[in-house]
């Protein structure tokens, strides 16, 4: 019960554009033991459907910019092949120190950012 919870929750983060990927592969490894690359894996699986299901209110909205969209698409899926090639033959501990280093380097971003809105909204 808990797992659906939680896969819910996540979903409506990612759903609402925020972000909730990290969280999901936290979840995985901390709470459900997943190896590292399954729970990047599961992720991946999960943003996708999540996305996907999203993807039908922004069209909706109108909020979709597909001149925006074709760049993105042409980078990110040679590069997703690529990664995953990689990710194949490498020490699964590589990918674990990656996504740490980027959870963390994108906290201190988004705290720094809600710290210097929050000064110029005193002022």
């Amino acid at each position: 019960m808990m797992d659906i919870l939680v896969s819910l929750l996540i979903a409506l983060i990612v759903g609402l554009g925020i972000g909730g990927g990290g969280f999901f592969v936290i979840y995985l490894t901390l709470c459900l033991n997943y190896p590292q690359l399954i729970a990047q894996g599961t992720n991946l699986t999960f943003f996708l459907i999540s996305g996907i299901s999203s993807l039908f209110v922004h069209v909706k909205r109108r909020r979709l910019f597909v001149k925006e969209l074709i760049p993105i698409i042409a980078v990110s899926v040679p590069a997703t092949i690529l990664g995953s090639s990689l990710a194949n033959n490498v020490d699964p501990k590589i990918p674990t120190m990656g996504l740490s280093v980027f959870l963390t380097i994108n906290g201190i971003i988004s705290l720094i950012k809600v710290i210097k809105k929050f000064k110029y909204s005193k002022k």
